[in-house]
């Protein structure tokens, strides 16, 4: 049976917007970029599922030796297949995949055309469409609030970000 694993490492806590809801504003020319390109040179991670233990300073941390306020991030890792992989930069890993398909699933209030809560907002409202992963079906839920939200899955009693 295949569970999900995680990663975490120690980042500048300003990246949190960007890699949680892909949210760039307020970063300077070309850090996205940065970002961008220390996930490419890490394929076997999915998207950040969080960001916690803030430190106010450290010296450096695993994305560059600029010093500045760093936070955890964890990734997650998967494991169904398992194939060697190798990066330059970082040395041999293990490539963690893990096969995930969304679908189209309304429920009976969606199909009515009526909303799940009177305003339309809520801390976990169904969405339409649902997560096929490990042989199991999971509704995805949206957080949202005004004119943001946030999709997750429930795993294992655990809300887990779904991008």
């Amino acid at each position: 049976m295949a569970k999900i694993q995680t990663e975490t490492y120690k980042l500048p806590a300003y990246w949190a917007s960007y890699l949680i809801n892909g949210d760039a504003t307020g970063m300077e020319d070309g850090e996205d970029k940065d970002i961008d390109a220390w996930l490419e040179a890490r394929p076997w991670l999915g998207n950040c599922l969080s960001a916690g233990n803030e430190e106010e300073f450290a010296w450096s941390n695993d994305a560059n030796n600029l010093g500045g306020s760093v936070a955890d991030f964890a990734f997650p890792v998967t494991v169904y297949e398992v194939v060697p992989y190798s990066c330059p930069a970082e040395g041999s890993y293990k490539r963690l995949v893990y096969p995930a398909e969304i679908k189209l699933d309304p429920l009976p209030f969606h199909e009515k055309g009526i909303s799940y809560t009177a305003t339309g907002y809520g801390k976990k409202i169904p969405t339409t469409r649902v997560l096929h992963m490990f042989g199991r079906k999971y509704r995805i839920y949206c957080s949202i609030f005004s004119n943001i939200g946030t999709c997750y899955i429930i795993y294992k009693g655990e809300k887990v970000i779904v991008d």
